[in-house]
Parts: structure tokens; sequence; C-alpha cells
């Protein structure tokens, strides 16, 4: 700068989230290095007061509820109050929810859902539910469901190492139903009727409710809407191990000749929410002539 000459300044600049709350002084300090020599150097700093509010929002997850056990595969109801016990005002968030084998959250913490939560005043608090599904391949065992506040940090708060509330979840390895010991003539003409029969076995771990085994010849081994519906049995719910034999008379139908299958799939409604969703179809070769 020559002589009288002068320069406009501007800068953005962030107030440490630390910083108590009070009047503090923005100080302006010129040629703050003294690399230039001047006649005065003892009037380099100027300066503006600036009121610092610390007053910020905390929030914590309160009062969760999650029924104390559950099948794997199966959907549960969860709630918790996310509360504000911060004195500032908190904007809008989400608080996600978790399956965890303990009690910390971490990346490989089983992910169940979220909820939106709006924003709070100090104090306030808003109550959030879901419902969400544990996965079918959970282990069997006492589990924890997560709740974090402000999953993603979009809130900025004055603790946030108490975003996470759980509660302890029981999970039972779910039931199982699969057909064994499926039976069927070999062969049959086309237009005739057939004796077949086959054992639905729960080879889960907990009980199954009341389900209905269809029966469907078809031109491979692997059911499908194409495929030719025979009959059903009604099957009564099953206990874990328990089992129940089923049979019926079904017609083949005129048209149908050469190298089929006897489909027999268990569940066929999905009336029983399974650990294994994936092994209810067995089968039973036929030529039909």
């Amino acid at each position: 700068l020559s002589a009288g000459g002068s320069s406009y300044e501007s800068a953005s600049v962030t107030i440490p989230s630390t910083t108590s709350t009070g009047t503090k002084y923005v100080l302006f300090v010129a040629d703050y290095n003294k690399s230039v020599s001047e006649s005065n150097e003892n009037d380099n700093v100027a300066y503006k007061s600036l009121y610092v509010n610390n007053s910020r929002p905390d929030l914590v997850v309160q009062n969760q509820l999650a029924p104390s056990s559950a099948n794997a595969g199966s959907a549960i109801s969860i709630g918790g109050t996310v509360k504000n016990i911060g004195s500032g005002y908190a904007s809008s968030s989400y608080v996600r929810y978790y399956l965890s084998d303990d009690t910390t959250f971490s990346s490989s913490d089983t992910y169940l859902g979220l909820d939106y939560v709006s924003s709070l005043s100090a104090g306030g608090s808003s109550y959030e539910s879901a419902s969400v599904t544990i996965p079918s391949t959970t282990s069997t065992g006492t589990k924890y469901v997560l709740f974090v506040a402000d999953y993603n940090k979009s809130v900025s708060e004055s603790n946030e190492n108490n975003n996470v509330a759980y509660k302890s979840l029981y999970v039972n390895n779910g039931p199982d139903l699969v057909v064994q010991n499926q039976l069927a003539p070999s062969s049959a003409r086309a237009g005739s009727t057939i004796n077949i029969s086959g054992t639905i076995k729960n080879t889960g771990g907990s009980s199954a409710g009341i389900s209905y085994i269809r029966y469907y010849l078809s031109d491979d081994t692997t059911l499908s809407s194409s495929d030719t519906y025979l009959g059903l049995d009604y099957v009564s719910s099953l206990s874990a191990g328990q089992s129940s034999y089923e049979s019926a008379s079904v017609y083949i139908p005129s048209y149908s000749r050469g190298h089929k299958y006897l489909l027999f799939a268990a569940d066929d409604y999905k009336y029983v929410t399974e650990s294994n969703e994936n092994n209810n179809v067995a089968y039973r070769s036929i030529y039909t002539y």
C-alpha cells in the first residue's frame, strides 16, 4: 500500500463449538508477523465485540420399546422418544434402527429402518415408531435393537456421544417348512386320477401356524405361474421339529403328456414367516402318456 492507501479484506470464519456463552471480541491484527517495519508497531490491533450463544441441542432416545423376543424373519413393532435435553434448538433429523450383537453402534450392525424427527425446541420430544423385520439369517440368541438419534450428525450437539439407546431382544430361529418323503406313481395316463402324498416338517426352531400345501404339474422342477395347479391340503400348526403327513387324489389333465414333475409346495400362500423361504418346493418325476 502506498502512503494513504487502503484495502478492504473479508473472510468467513467459524466460531469454535467449545466457545463459552458470553461477550467475546473479534480481533483484527494487521501485519501479524511484523513483516513490515512501521513507525508505530503498537496500533496494529482493532476489535469488534461479539456475543456468543453456546446454547446447543442434545438429542437422546428415551423410553425405547421392543418385544422381548421374536422369530428370525418376522416383523416387529418398535418405538422410542427422541428428546432434546439440550438448551438450544434442534433442526429436523432422523433416528435409525439397527440390530446388533452388543450395545455399541458400529458399521457392522444390521440396518433395520429409520424415522424422520421434526425440529425440537429445548426440552421438546417426539415419539417415533416403526415396523421392522428381523433378517431371516439372524442367529439364535440375545441381540440388541439400537436406536440411533441424529445418525448422520446433521445436528451440532453439545454432546455427540449419547445418541444411542438400546433394547435387548432374544431372536429365535424361525419356523421352516419343508416337504419330505414325497410319493407319487412313476407314470400315469393323461386324464386319470392319481394318489400322491408327502410329509410336511417344521425343521425350524419355533412353531409354525397353519398353512397349506399345494400340488402342481410342471415341465421342470421349479415352481412358476405357468405350472398346472392340481390341488391342495390343509396343514395344521406345527411346533419345532413336528411333522404332518398329507395326501391327496389329483387329476392329471388329458392334454398333459411326456416327462413331467409333480411339485409339492409347502406354505404356498406364504401364511408362515419362515427362516428360509427358498426350500418349500419338493418334486417327484412322473411320465404321463
